[in-house]
């Protein structure tokens, strides 16, 4: 293992150490993203893993650091920013070649930084099982993500002055820099860094741009893609990530911070998934005009490394032609339309508008639309019924049915493209929620102030029960698969 971020030394870092993990219990683990790093996910289990993927040991040739970023947030220069609750421990080369960043979310402690003020532990565990669930319900959605490889959390008893030490969550990511990073350094006039920075991501990661005429233009114009692209694969699948900070955007397009987010059950377009988000900045409906602006934040800020303004523009152009083709793909393959259709953007408004003003269960909508036929309405019973205003469904699928009607796909061939693209579960809170208060056994979000020790205390040596987290987590790694008896039905429905 090695840490060519930390080897950049100041101003990119800050040296620290992870706070130990009193007693590390293993309360998830995933054997897909152990796989990235070529491990066997038993070994994992081991005494020596657990102490090292805490925190409590280090890893060999591993340096933590916490990394020096700034930030964007709800809409707003916050200046640097430092979370002395994440460190990045270093990368390793995986089965397949490629390096995998490793970072420990809510365990570090740096001089230079303010420690983050202390929580209920058990607040800190659901937390961390559902940035867990979240990440590898993404991952398996094929929606870009950082993957979650472990969470990590403490027998001992635990009280507000170290609430820190309830759970840790071990990430992995081919590279976890932000818009964030680069922000710092363009608003600190340390545009040499700037240029260190940009060329250590290339040579990490995007090695193919070394080779453009201008691989920093390159460069913004590879994160804008991908950032539209994922921006596109979250309004396709219902998903509001509720926290779109320029700190939160990841250069590589994939999905960070899994911390206040929502799969949107009873559909509202305007739906806020993030309790901070007064004014509904980062509502469902607005995420693609924020990852726009994001991309344009994050053009200003490498502006000293591609050259111009009109060149930075030209770079973050192609930001919303390449949101609505991918979405436009997202939707047509949750559809079961094979090929473009002149009408097809008004259907998809007209669909949308019909589940929001009916809150329908969005999931539930998608997968039974490969029920509804082209002929006639014999198939239409479980989209119908998931509507108050049946009418507007009539119209709506009358419309929907004309349109199959141009496919020369089969209805058997066409339904079961629609079951590959429509999942039949996703990450329900319900479900999460009686996960998590089976593992940690209280109430948690009912858990007052002062009575925080004293369900510390009370939790304390207890023999936790994480078999709920492991069946959740199997099941939303098989989310196209229709429902099993033995699975949580508010999981699969």
């Amino acid at each position: 293992m090695v840490n060519r971020l930390a080897r950049l030394g100041a101003p990119f870092v800050v040296a620290a150490q992870p706070v130990p993990l009193a007693h590390p219990r293993l309360a998830a683990l995933s054997a897909g993203a152990a796989g990235l790093l070529g491990l066997d996910p038993d070994l994992l289990r081991s005494e020596d893993a657990l102490a090292a993927l805490s925190g409590n040991r280090q890893l060999p040739g591993g340096a933590p650091v916490v990394t020096v970023h700034g930030g964007h947030r709800f809409g707003l220069w916050a200046g640097r920013l430092g979370d002395a609750g994440t460190l990045l421990l270093g990368e390793a080369v995986g089965a397949a070649g490629q390096c995998q960043e490793i970072r420990l979310d809510r365990a570090g402690r740096a001089a230079a930084l303010a420690v983050p003020p202390p929580g209920d532990p058990a607040a800190l565990l659901r937390a961390a099982i559902r940035a867990f669930l979240c990440s590898e319900a993404l991952h398996a959605l094929g929606i870009p993500t950082t993957r979650a490889l472990a969470v990590l959390a403490s027998d001992a008893a635990a009280s507000r002055e170290s609430a820190h030490q309830g759970a840790v969550l071990v990430r992995l990511a081919p590279d976890f820099l932000s818009f964030g990073h680069f922000e710092h350094f363009y608003f600190s006039g340390r545009h040499d860094a700037l240029r260190v920075l940009a060329d250590h991501l290339i040579d990490r990661a995007l090695p193919h741009l070394r080779a453009e005429p201008q691989p920093y233009f390159a460069l913004l114009r590879e994160t804008t893609l991908r950032t539209a692209r994922l921006v596109a694969a979250w309004q396709a699948a219902g998903f509001c990530h509720g926290l779109m900070n320029t700190d939160s955007m990841s250069m590589l397009g994939l999905t960070m911070d899994h911390g206040p987010f929502a799969f949107i059950e009873g559909f509202d377009a305007h739906h806020v998934a993030n309790p901070s988000d007064t004014g509904g900045l980062y509502a469902w409906s607005a995420q693609p005009g924020v990852g726009e602006r994001n991309c344009a934040a994050l053009a200003q800020a490498m502006l000293p490394l591609v050259g111009s303004a009109e060149d930075a523009r030209a770079a973050v152009s192609p930001y919303r032609r390449e949101f609505t083709a991918e979405l436009e793909r997202l939707l047509r393959a949750r559809l079961g339309l094979a090929a473009p259709g002149d009408a097809d953007r008004v259907l998809f408004d007209r669909l949308f508008a019909l589940l929001h003003e009916n809150r329908a269960d969005f999931t539930l909508f998608f997968r039974g639309l490969a029920q509804v036929r082209a002929g006639d309405a014999g198939g239409d019973a479980t989209c119908r019924a998931l509507c108050a205003d049946g009418e507007a469904f009539d119209a709506w699928a009358e419309q929907y049915r004309q349109r199959l009607r141009q496919e020369a796909r089969d209805a058997a061939e066409r339904a079961h493209g629609m079951r590959l693209a429509n999942p039949a579960r996703v990450m329900r809170d319900q479900a999460v929620e009686e996960a998590v208060r089976q593992a940690v056994g209280i109430e948690i979000d009912q858990v007052a102030e002062a009575a925080l020790d004293q369900a510390a205390e009370a939790t304390a040596g207890r023999d936790a029960d994480f078999s709920a987290i492991a069946r959740l987590q199997l099941e939303l790694s098989r989310p196209f698969e229709d429902a099993e008896p033995g699975f949580p039905a508010s999981a699969a429905r």
